[in-house]
């Protein structure tokens, strides 16, 4: 079985080229609480809908880009 968890090198990878070089700065701009984000970044945490939505309008990301597949 597969889990749907968050493309924590991607996502990264993006948000320090626009200079977001922390969890926190991520945090900051998207909106996205900093548990949050600490969850979705150790896989411990599938990502909402809102979240997807507020990470991809920040970093101008697809769902795709921002989603992968882990094994359960």
């Amino acid at each position: 079985m597969s889990l749907i968890r968050l493309n924590a090198p991607v996502l990264l990878a993006v948000a320090r080229a626009a200079g977001d070089l922390r969890p926190v700065d991520i945090s900051r701009t998207t909106g996205v609480p900093q548990s949050t984000l600490s969850a979705l970044l150790s896989g411990h945490r599938a990502p909402a809908a809102a979240t997807l939505f507020a990470l991809g309008d920040r970093y101008n990301l697809t769902h795709e880009q921002l989603l992968t597949t882990a094994a359960a």
